[in-house]
């Protein structure tokens, strides 16, 4: 539900949806063919050096690959994960609500449990704020990672890394900004 909602956002808006595994599936299949002899073996005509240097450009060029989907995966599955804390979250939330609730009613002149439901209450908007809060921010962080893709492309690793690092404060900042407003 939460996937198609965010598509509906998306599609409002006019924005397609590409992930960075996508670019670096793209990417990879544009490296090089296997036909190529100098594209999977050492290049022998430049001599035992060039042949080294060769075979280190391709494990570098094999590990940066690795990196990128690596990224890549995170990067696609990182909202989901933001979204399942929240989700999780809430069901705690509302697994207690009848400690809260008796505590409200049980409240009285010499016991005063009100600050527990006040304390539950106030976690319960909080969550359901974060819902919003996350999909506004992951649209900023998608519409970020568009506008620097562009320009630099993703065949940097820092940039790669640089976009995981502004989704991520992203999160963290919407969640802090829902925290200290209620």
């Amino acid at each position: 539900m939460i996937s198609y909602g965010e598509r509906v956002i998306y599609n409002l808006v006019g924005f397609k949806e590409v992930s960075i595994s996508d670019i670096v599936r793209k990417e990879a299949t544009m490296d090089g063919t296997p036909d190529d002899p100098s594209h999977w073996g050492a290049d022998l005509s430049k001599g035992f050096l060039g042949s080294l240097e060769s075979i280190k450009d391709q494990i570098a060029s094999v590990i940066r690959a690795n990196f990128k989907f690596g990224v890549g995966i995170i990067d696609e599955y990182l909202y989901s994960l933001v979204l399942l804390g929240r989700y999780m979250w809430l069901v705690l939330l509302e697994i207690t609500a009848p400690i809260a609730m008796l505590a409200l009613f049980m409240s009285d002149d010499k016991n005063n449990y009100k600050e527990t439901w006040k304390t539950w209450l106030r976690h319960m908007i909080q969550c359901h704020l974060l819902g919003a809060a996350f999909i506004i921010a992951n649209l900023f962080a998608e519409i970020i990672q568009r506008i620097i893709s562009n320009d630099y492309g993703y065949d940097n690793v820092f940039t790669i890394l640089f976009i995981l690092v502004i989704k991520i404060f992203l999160y963290a900042k919407s969640g802090q900004y829902v925290y200290r407003t209620i």
